[in-house]
This record gives C-alpha cells, sequence and structure tokens, in this order.
C-alpha cells in the first residue's frame, strides 16, 4: 500500500497514510457485519463471502491502464481498500470464532495459543513472499499494483475450494 501511494499514485505520505487506514477502517465495519452475521447463523456462508470480496478487492486493486497509471487512482483505491478490509473481517471472525468456540473448554487455550502461531507464521513469510512478488512485477515490468493481482491469485484457490462447515 505504500509503494502504491508513494510510488504509482504518486501522492504524498499523508494520502498514503490514508490508504493503509482505509484497510482498518474496512476491518472495522467488516467486525460489525460479519457479527450480525454469525449471530444470524450465517458464519459458514460469510466466510466464502469475504474469499470472494478479498479476490475482487484484490483484483480491482492490481488493475492498471498502459504504462504506469492504476485504474482506480487515489480515491478508488481507498474504496477497493476498504472493501478488502471489510471482506477480510467477514472471513476471519467466524473462523476464529468456530475455532473458539469448537474445543471443549480444557483444550480452548492451546487452540488460541495454536491461533496466534498461524497468525505470526503469516506474519512471518508475507515479507519474503512480498519481496518475490515485487520482484517478478519488475522482471515482467510491471507497476506495483500488480502485486495485489499476484495476491489475489493466492486467494482464489481458498475462494473456489474453501467451506466452513460448523454443523
Amino acid at each position: 500500500v505504500n509503494r502504491l501511494g508513494l510510488g504509482l499514485l504518486n501522492v504524498g505520505d499523508t494520502q498514503t497514510s490514508i490508504l493503509t487506514a482505509s484497510i482498518g477502517l474496512g476491518i472495522m465495519g467488516g467486525a460489525l457485519f460479519a457479527s450480525f452475521l454469525c449471530r444470524k447463523g450465517w458464519g459458514d456462508r460469510s466466510v466464502s463471502l469475504g474469499l470472494w470480496g478479498i479476490f475482487g478487492s484484490l483484483v480491482m486493486l492490481g488493475l492498471w491502464t498502459g504504462g504506469d497509471t492504476h485504474l482506480l487512482g487515489f480515491a478508488g483505491s481507498i474504496v477497493a481498500l476498504i472493501s478488502m478490509g471489510v471482506f477480510a473481517a467477514i472471513f476471519a471472525i467466524p473462523i476464529q470464532v468456530f475455532l473458539q468456540e469448537r474445543p471443549p473448554a480444557n483444550l480452548k487455550g492451546r487452540m488460541i495459543a495454536t491461533m496466534n502461531q498461524a497468525n505470526f507464521l503469516g506474519i512471518l513469510i508475507s515479507g519474503p513472499l512480498y519481496q518475490l512478488f515485487e520482484a517478478i512485477a519488475g522482471m515482467a515490468g510491471w507497476p506495483i499494483c500488480s502485486v495485489f493481482l499476484m495476491m489475489g491469485l493466492l486467494v482464489l484457490p481458498l475462494a473456489v475450494f474453501y467451506r466452513l462447515k460448523t454443523k
């Protein structure tokens, strides 16, 4: 997101911070919506909805027109990043609720610890993965926003094949 704002969109630090904050705003809104969906018993379906929404948001963020012009521009990127945050919460919260609710009481602590380990493993892998995607984009002569498309390709198989079965 920083490279998108500062490099491709050529906006300053303040506008780039707004882009980054947009994800957090989306997560907050998505958390409220995910809570509603879970209370209505739609947690299973919201995971799939979240994955497809993340995929769609990443694709939109990754599109560019001829040369190094981003298709969405600054305002469109804000909308797409908010959307990505909303769908990320709609995806993640039902899974976390399921994983915390499912095990017997004496194993809940272990499950939460395992969830935390998985989250930190994802954080650890994200840096090298970003560097790989950035290198691929550079070798192909694509703008930095193409990294969002590559991330979308990682999400696509999950959206197609993964279904949370809570019952």
